[in-house]
């Protein structure tokens, strides 16, 4: 019996995911950054940039198409960033 509710609670949060409620505080996605990946630089040392992957996600962090989050929101996918050059 546990299982059928289980089954219809998440049928009913599929239905209503793209629902946003007139008085509800915020919306219910946003964007979710992952970690930073590893400085990388042309010359092999110095000025580089790092990059990592942003994405749009419900509350429980499934994801969703980017449409549906506020581009002010989206945290940036890429950085400056500074290897030491060795013997420097």
């Amino acid at each position: 019996m546990e299982e059928k509710e289980e089954e219809e609670e998440e049928e009913e949060e599929k239905f209503n995911q793209h629902i946003i409620y007139e008085h509800s505080n915020s919306l219910p996605y946003s964007s979710v950054a992952g970690e930073w990946g590893v400085c990388w630089s042309e010359r092999g040392c110095g000025l580089g940039s790092e990059e990592r992957t942003v994405w749009c996600a419900d509350a429980r962090g499934r994801p969703l198409p980017p449409t549906l989050c506020k581009d002010a929101d989206r945290p940036p996918n890429s950085r400056s960033c500074y290897t030491s050059c060795p013997g420097k």
